[in-house]
C-alpha cells in the first residue's frame, strides 16, 4: 500500500527561515523548494531530500533528467513535477526492473503499478519509464545528453561504480550526478566508499540527513548557475556547508514526517479495521447464539408436538403407524385431486388438523379417524389407484374451476392416456406429474414458459396452471410463449419462392422506409413477408403494398429461448428461399436462423456506435453468409473494435431507392413558396432537413449560416431548416437553444425554421442542402435530392454521401472536413458565386446518384446473396448431418466453454466462419477459425485437397473420402490417458528464459512435478535478475542448474539458439525450450492464460507433461518436436516474405506452404539433432531486431514458426500434446481479441 500526499496537504507549507532577503544564500530565498510534493510514498529514505530535487531542477533547469533505481518513485516524480511546475522542455527517463534487490528487498507488480497510475498522466508527455536494466536503458538514452543523472540502484560498492562508470559518457558537458545513500556504512552498502572517490575527483557536496545524498558535478564547462556554484563552493568549506545541510533538512523533515504519520494513520486504520472485523465476529458469534437459543426453543416447542402426535397415535391406536413424507405427499395429492372420496377425505383431515393447529391437541377425535387415515396412508402409497368415477350427482369440487376455465383440455394433454391407464383423472395427473415435467395441459398455456416468466409463482407452491387460471390471466399475464403466439399466414396458395425481411420496427425513419423500398421491388421476384419487431406508423404502407406483416408478439423482457424459439418457428413455417436482416438490430434472429438451416444476407445500415452493447453484433458477424454496408465509412466504424470483420467477407452497396417524378425545371423555381417567401424569391435557399436533434447537427446549420453570412453579409443567402421532430415538445429545449442562437446571431432575416414539407417541393426549390449530421449513415431524403440533381454539401466521415461525392472530381469540393463548419460555408459560397457551376453541376449529380442509388442494381445483387446464401445454408445443414454422424466433432475441443449440449450450435457456428471466410481465403491467418478435430488441421487439407473456396467444408469432405492421412494430421500425445515411461540412455536439458522473474516459482511447482532427471539453464537479461533467480533455484534438485545473463534482444529465440548455441556440441539427447511469456500487449490476461496453457501442455501441473513429452520422443525415433495441441489456427501473418529467406538459409529447398501447424508462443520439446538446421544458421546477437518489437513482421516471428520445416529439414516429424481438462486456460478468448 502506497501513500499519497493527500488533498489538504496543498494547503501545508514546510518551515522555512523566518528572515530572507537578497544577501542571504541562495538556498535561503524561499524558492521552489517550498512547492507541495504531489507524490509521497513509502519508504520515506528520499523523502527528506525532495526540497532539494525540486531546488536543483529550477536551478540547473536539466535538458534531459535521467534516474537509475525509480522504486516507489518519490525522486523521480519531484524531478518531474519541478519540471512540470516551470514549464521546461526537460526529457525526463526513470530506468528500473521494478522487482527489488537483495538490499531494498523483493516486491510485487504492484509498486509499479501504482507509480504508473499517478505518473502517466501528469508527466507522460515528457518522461519514460523504461523498464530494464540499467545497462540496457542505455540505448535510450544519447551519448552526452544527461544533465542530471541520479544514481540510486544497488548500493554496493562495485554495482554503484559500475552505474557510474558505465553511465558517464552519457553525461552532458554541464553535468550533474547524485548518489543517494552516501551516509549508509552497515552491511554490505558501499556508496560511501565510491562517493569518497567521486568527491576526490569532482567538485562536490553532500547531504548528511535522509541517508546521505552526494552531489557532483561531472561537467567539462564552468558552472553558470549562482545557486549551483555556491553550493559547490560550500562543498569544500566545512563551516559554509553547515548552512545548506541543516536549510534542506529541516526543509526536508516536514515531508519525512508526513510520510511516517501516514503510515502512522494507515496502521491505525488497519489496527481500527482489524478491531472492527474482530468485533464483527463476535457479534456474529453472538448472533449465532442467539440463533441457536432460538433454535432450541422451536426444537423444544417440537417436541412439545411430537407429544401431541403421540397423544394422537395413542387416541387413533395405529392410524398414524406409516410415514410421515407419504402422508404429505398424500395430502398433495388430495389438493390436486376432487373425486368424491377426496373431497370426504379432505374434510375429514381439514376437521382434525385445524384442532389440533388451533388447540395443540387432537382433543376429541372421532373413533373412525384412524381407519381413515389408514385409508388415506393406503392410498397415498398406491399413489390414489382408484378408477375415476363421476358423482352420481351435481356437486361443486374443488377443481372445477379449471376444468371450466378452458385452459386445461384432456384431449390436448400428451400424458392423458397413461393417466387413465392408470385409474386417474387426467387433470389430476397434470397437476402432479405433468406440470413439474413441462407438458402442456392445453393449446393455451405453457407450464414451462409461465414458470420461467414468472419465478415467483413457481416458488410460491400454488401450482402454474391454477394460478394462470386464477389470477394470470386477469391480470394480463401470458400464458403462452411468443413462439406459440406468433401468427402465421396462411400462404400456401403462394407459387413463388417466400422472401422473409426482418424489420427493427415501422417507425418511419430512414432504415424502415429502406426496408419498405426493398420490399416493395422485391415483389417482382418472391411472396414478400415482413416480420416487424415493433409496429409503426409505416404499417398502413406495407398493407397497401400488398406485403404480407408478421408482428413479433408483444413481451415485456424477450429471453434468447424465446428468441430462438420465435425465429426457428417463423423460418420453418415459412421456408423462405432466404432472409434479409434489414438493420443490425434485427441481430438478435440471425444466428437461430442460421442455424435452422436458412441462408440470411444481412444489411448493417448504422455506424459502429448505435449498436449496444458493441459485441452483440457478432450474431451478424459471425452467423450471417453475407454482410452488406451502404458505404465504406460504416463499415470501417466496426473494423477497429472487431477484427474479425477484416476476415471475413462483406460488400459495400449503396441502398436503392425508387425513382421519383422528374422536376420541371434544372434550376430551382423563382415562384414564391415557404422556402421562398415573398420579397425573397430570387435568394440562394439553403436548405437543412431532419429533426430538431443534437445529432442531426441543427445547431452546426447555423454556424455554417453565421460563419457565410459574416464572410458576406452582401450574399443573397437564405438557410432554411426543416423540422421532422415527429412532436414540437419532444425537443422544447434544444428549439428554445436554436432559436436563441439564430437571434444572437443576427441571422433573423436570412434564416427560417419550417415544419415538415413535401419532398418534391424541396428539391424544386431549393439551391443546395447542407448535410450537417454528425453522424448520419444514409440519409434518405438528401440521397433522394442528389437523385434530382441537387447539389449536397457534407462533412467527410459523417455519412456514406460523402463517399459518393469524394469520389467525384466535379463534386469533390463539396464534402469538407469533419464538422469544420467554416469549410462548409465557404464551399457555399464557392457554389453561390459560380452561376455557370450551379446549372452544369446538374446532370452530373443526377446521373451519378442514379447510378449509385438504382433500384434495380441493388436488388439484382441482394437477390443473388439471397441465393448464394441458400445454396450455402443447403451445403452446410450437408456438411454437418456428414460430420455429426461421424462422432469425431468434439464442441469441446473447439469451444470448451459451452456445455456438450450446445454441440449443434457450435458445430454450425464452425461451418458457417469457415464458409463466410473463403472470399477472404487470400489471408493466411484466420481470426477465429479453430481446429475442430484434435490432430487434423482443416487448411493445410484443403490446401492440399478440397479446395479454399468455401463451397465444402475441409472437415466434411475429409469423413467423407475416409479420414486419409497426410500433412493434415499428426500424432497427439492425451496428456489426460498417457504416464511417462521410464527415461533410460537419453539426456535431457531444459533452457527457460526468464525476463519476467517473478514466474520462477511457479516454473518450479511445475517442473518439480515430474521427478526425472533434468538439466536446468536459466536465461535473463541482468545480473540484478541472476541474482534472484539463483537464489530461487537452489530448491531444485533433479539436475544441475546454470543461469546465463544474455542480452535483452532476440526475446527468448536468441536466449536459446544464441545463448545456448554451444548446445550444439553437447551430449544432450532432448532439449526442451520454455520461456515466462506475458504477451502484455494482448489485454484480458490472454497472455497469462496462454502461459499457463502453454506450460500444462509442456512442463506439468494436473500431469506430468514434462516427463510424457521427453519418454515419447525418446521412445519414437520419427519424431523429433512436440509442442502444445493449439486449437486456433494462426498462419504466416506478415511473416512469409523474411521466411522464405531463412528457409533458404537452412536449405529448405521446398517452397513454403500457406497452412501449417507450428508451437504457436515458440515452447516445445525437441531431439537436439532435429534443430540442428537453425543451430547451423549460427545466429548473432546483431541478427535480432532491437526492442521494442512489433507484434508481427520480423525474424524471431518468421523464425518460430519454421521451426517444424526445420524439423522435417533434419528428417523427423512433429507431434502434439492435449490436456482436456487444461482447456479453459486458452480457449475463453473472445473472438476479437485473438491475435499472433
Amino acid at each position: 500500500m502506497f501513500h499519497r500526499a493527500s488533498a489538504f496537504m496543498t494547503d501545508i507549507t514546510p518551515i522555512a527561515p523566518a528572515i530572507s532577503s537578497a544577501s542571504d544564500p541562495v538556498w535561503r530565498q524561499a524558492g521552489l523548494e517550498t512547492l507541495v510534493p504531489r507524490r509521497l510514498v513509502q519508504p520515506d529514505s528520499w523523502a527528506g531530500h525532495i526540497p532539494f530535487a525540486f531546488w536543483v531542477i529550477a536551478q540547473h533547469r536539466p535538458r534531459q533528467c535521467v534516474e537509475l533505481g525509480v522504486h516507489t518513485g518519490n525522486s523521480y516524480c519531484a524531478f518531474a513535477q519541478a519540471v512540470e511546475h516551470l514549464g521546461l522542455e526537460t526529457k525526463c527517463v526513470g530506468v528500473d526492473h521494478w522487482f527489488g534487490d537483495p538490499q531494498a528487498g523483493y516486491y510485487g507488480e504492484d509498486v509499479y503499478a501504482d507509480l504508473k497510475a499517478h505518473h502517466d498522466p501528469l508527466y507522460g508527455h515528457f518522461s519514460r519509464l523504461l523498464r530494464m536494466s540499467f545497462e540496457d536503458g542505455r540505448a535510450y538514452v544519447a551519448d552526452g545528453s544527461v544533465d542530471l543523472l541520479h544514481i540510486d540502484g544497488l548500493h554496493t560498492y562495485e554495482a554503484v561504480r559500475e552505474d557510474f562508470e558505465t553511465w558517464h559518457s552519457k553525461m552532458s558537458e554541464r553535468g550533474i550526478v547524485l548518489f543517494h545513500d552516501t551516509d549508509v556504512r552497515t552491511d554490505d552498502f558501499g556508496v560511501w566508499r565510491f562517493w569518497a572517490e567521486i568527491a576526490e575527483r569532482f567538485p562536490s557536496f553532500e547531504f548528511d540527513h535522509s541517508n546521505g545524498l552526494g552531489v557532483a558535478y561531472v561537467g567539462t564547462r564552468p558552472i553558470e548557475a549562482p545557486g549551483l556554484a555556491e553550493l559547490f563552493a560550500a562543498g569544500s568549506d566545512p563551516q559554509a556547508r553547515d548552512l545548506p545541510r541543516r536549510y534542506f533538512a529541516r526543509m526536508g523533515e516536514g515531508w519525512i514526517n508526513r510520510v511516517r504519520l501516514d503510515l502512522a494513520t494507515e496502521q491505525w486504520n488497519a489496527t481500527t479495521n482489524a478491531l472492527n472485523h474482530l468485533q464483527a465476529r463476535i457479534d456474529e458469534i453472538e448472533r449465532d447464539r442467539l440463533g441457536l437459543r432460538r433454535e432450541r426453543e422451536i426444537l423444544l416447542q417440537r417436541l412439545i408436538k411430537v407429544d401431541q402426535w403421540d397423544a394422537l397415535a395413542l387416541q387413533c391406536r395405529d392410524g398414524l403407524d406409516i410415514d410421515l413424507d407419504a402422508l404429505a405427499e398424500a395430502i398433495g395429492g388430495l389438493y390436486n385431486a376432487d373425486q368424491p372420496q377426496a373431497i370426504e377425505a379432505r374434510a375429514t383431515l381439514h376437521r382434525v388438523l385445524r384442532h389440533l393447529i388451533e388447540e395443540g391437541t387432537c382433543g376429541s377425535v372421532p373413533g373412525d379417524v384412524s381407519r381413515r387415515l389408514m385409508r388415506l396412508s393406503k392410498k397415498a402409497g398406491a399413489r390414489v389407484v382408484a378408477p375415476f368415477k363421476a358423482p352420481a350427482k351435481k356437486q361443486e369440487r374443488p377443481l372445477d374451476f379449471l376444468r371450466e376455465s378452458g385452459f386445461f383440455d384432456e384431449s390436448f394433454y400428451a400424458l392423458s392416456s397413461e393417466a387413465l391407464a392408470e385409474g386417474r383423472d387426467p387433470l389430476e395427473h397434470y397437476l402432479t406429474v405433468g406440470e413439474a415435467m413441462g407438458v402442456a395441459p392445453s393449446r393455451s398455456f405453457e407450464p414451462e414458459y409461465y414458470a420461467r416468466r414468472h419465478p415467483d409463482v413457481l416458488a410460491s407452491g400454488m401450482g402454474l396452471l391454477r394460478h394462470y387460471a386464477r389470477f394470470g390471466a386477469q391480470e394480463g399475464r401470458q400464458g403462452l410463449s411468443p413462439a406459440r403466439r406468433l401468427a402465421l399466414p396462411d400462404l400456401s396458395a403462394a407459387t413463388r419462392e417466400k422472401v422473409v425481411l426482418l424489420l427493427q420496427d415501422a417507425s418511419g425513419s430512414d432504415v424502415s422506409l429502406y426496408g419498405l423500398f426493398l420490399a416493395r421491388a422485391l415483389q417482382d421476384l418472391h411472396e414478400v413477408i415482413v416480420f416487424l419487431k415493433e409496429d409503426g406508423p409505416l404499417r398502413s404502407a406495407f398493407k397497401e403494398s400488398g406485403i404480407t406483416l408478421i408482428d413479433m408478439p408483444s413481451e415485456t423482457e424477450l429471453f434468447r429461448c424465446d428468441i430462438n424459439a420465435v425465429a426457428k418457428r417463423l423460418v420453418e413455417a415459412l421456408q423462405p428461399a432466404y432472409v434479409i436482416a434489414n438493420s443490425a438490430e434485427t441481430r438478435s434472429f440471425v444466428p437461430p436462423i442460421v442455424q435452422a438451416g436458412f441462408g440470411v444476407v444481412a444489411l448493417v445500415q448504422d455506424f459502429a456506435f448505435s449498436v449496444y452493447p458493441k459485441n452483440e453484433i457478432y450474431e451478424i458477424f459471425a452467423w450471417a453468409h453475407h454482410l452488406v454496408f451502404p458505404a465504406r465509412a460504416i463499415m470501417e466504424s466496426f473494423v477497429e473494435d472487431h477484427p474479425f470483420l477484416g476476415q471475413r467477407r462483406y460488400e459495400i452497396l449503396p441502398q436503392g431507392i425508387p425513382a421519383l417524378p422528374e422536376l420541371d425545371a434544372r434550376l430551382p423555381s423563382k415562384q414564391g413558396s415557404a422556402l421562398r417567401p415573398a420579397g425573397h424569391e430570387d435568394d440562394f435557399v439553403v436548405v437543412g432537413i431532419g429533426p430538431l436533434r443534437f445529432e442531426k447537427g441543427a445547431d452546426l446549420f447555423v454556424s455554417v449560416a453565421t460563419a457565410a453570412l459574416q464572410e458576406r453579409p452582401d450574399a443573397n443567402l437564405r438557410f432554411v431548416w426543416i423540422d421532422q421532430t415527429p412532436s414540437f415538445d419532444e425537443q422544447a429545449e434544444f428549439s428554445k437553444y436554436l432559436q436563441e442562437q439564430i437571434l444572437r446571431a443576427g441571422l433573423s432575416e436570412h434564416f427560417s425554421v419550417l415544419g415538415a414539407l413535401d419532398g418534391t417541393d424541396v428539391y424544386e426549390q431549393a439551391d443546395l442542402l447542407a448535410l450537417t449530421s454528425r453522424l448520419d449513415p444514409m440519409p434518405r431524403v438528401y440521397v433522394e435530392a442528389l437523385t434530382q440533381g441537387k447539389p449536397v454539401a457534407c462533412f467527410e466521415h459523417a455519412s456514406g454521401l460523402a463517399e459518393v461525392l469524394a469520389g467525384n472530381e466535379e463534386t469533390r469540393s463539396l464534402v469538407v472536413p469533419y464538422l469544420d463548419t467554416t469549410a462548409m460555408a465557404k464551399a457555399i459560397l464557392a457554389f453561390y458565386d459560380d452561376p455557370v457551376r450551379q446549372e452544369s453541376l446538374v446532370p452530373t449529380l443526377r446521373d451519378k446518384a442514379r447510378e449509385t442509388f438504382c433500384m434495380a442494381s441493388y436488388l439484382s445483387r441482394v437477390e443473388a446473396l439471397g441465393q448464394q446464401a441458400s445454396r450455402e445454408a443447403k451445403g452446410i445443414s450437408h456438411d454437418y448431418e456428414k460430420i455429426s454422424a461421424s462422432g469425431l466433432f468434439k464442441a469441446s475441443f473447439l469451444t470448451p466453454s459451452v456445455s456438450e449440449e450446445t454441440t449443434e450450435e457450435t458445430l454450425k457456428g464452425y461451418l458457417v466462419r469457415n464458409r463466410i471466410g473463403a472470399s477472404k481465403s487470400q489471408s493466411d491467418n484466420w481470426i477465429d477459425l479453430r481446429r475442430p478435430v484434435i490432430g487434423f488441421n482443416p487448411l493445410v487439407y484443403a490446401e492440399n485437397i478440397s479446395g479454399l473456396n468455401g463451397h465444402k467444408d475441409p472437415l466434411a469432405d475429409w469423413i467423407e473420402r475416409g479420414s486419409p492421412k497426410g500433412n493434415w494430421t499428426h500424432p497427439v500425445i492425451d496428456l489426460e490417458t498417457s504416464l511417462p515411461s521410464p527415461i533410460e540412455g537419453g539426456k535431457v536439458l531444459l533452457h527457460g528464459h526468464f525476463y519476467y522473474v517473478d514466474l520462477i516459482d511457479d516454473f518450479l511447482k511445475k517442473i518439480i512435478i515430474n521427478d526425472f532427471s533434468c538439466d536446468l539453464i536459466i536465461t535473463t537479461t541482468d545480473e540484478d535478475r541472476a541474482v534472484f533467480l539463483r537464489k530461487k533455484l537452489e530448491e531444485y534438485k533433479n539436475g544441475s542448474v546454470e543461469v546465463r545473463v544474455v542480452p535483452n534482444i532476440g526475446r527468448d529465440v536468441g536466449a536459446f539458439f544464441t545463448g545456448l548455441s554451444d548446445l550444439k556440441n553437447s551430449d544432450y539427447d532432448v532439449v526442451g525450450h520454455i520461456h515466462g511469456k506475458k504477451s502484455i500487449h494482448l489485454s484480458d490476461g490472454t497472455g497469462n492464460k496462454w502461459r499457463n496453457f502453454l506450460w500444462e501442455h509442456l512442463i506439468g501441473g494436473e500431469k506430468k507433461a514434462a516427463a510424457i513429452a521427453v519418454s515419447a520422443l525418446i521412445r519414437n525415433p520419427d519424431i523429433g518436436l512436440v509442442f502444445a495441441e493449439e486449437p486456433f489456427l494462426f498462419g504466416w501473418d506478415k511473416n512469409k516474405e523474411l521466411a522464405n529467406d531463412l528457409a533458404k538459409k537452412m536449405g529448405i529447398e521446398k517452397s513454403l506452404p500457406r497452412f501449417f501447424d507450428w508451437p504457436i508462443g515458440t515452447m516445445f520439446w525437441a531431439k537436439r539433432k532435429a534443430l540442428e538446421p537453425i543451430f547451423d544458421l549460427n545466429l548473432r546477437w546483431e541478427d535480432y531486431p532491437p526492442e521494442p518489437i512489433p507484434v508481427y513482421g520480423t525474424m524471431l516471428h518468421a523464425l518460430e514458426r519454421l521451426l517444424p520445416f526445420a524439423v522435417e529439414k533434419a528428417g523427423f516429424s512433429f507431434a502434439t500434446t492435449y490436456l482436456p481438462s487444461n482447456s479453459d486456460n486458452i480457449f475463453r478468448t473472445p473472438i476479437d481479441k485473438v491475435g499472433s
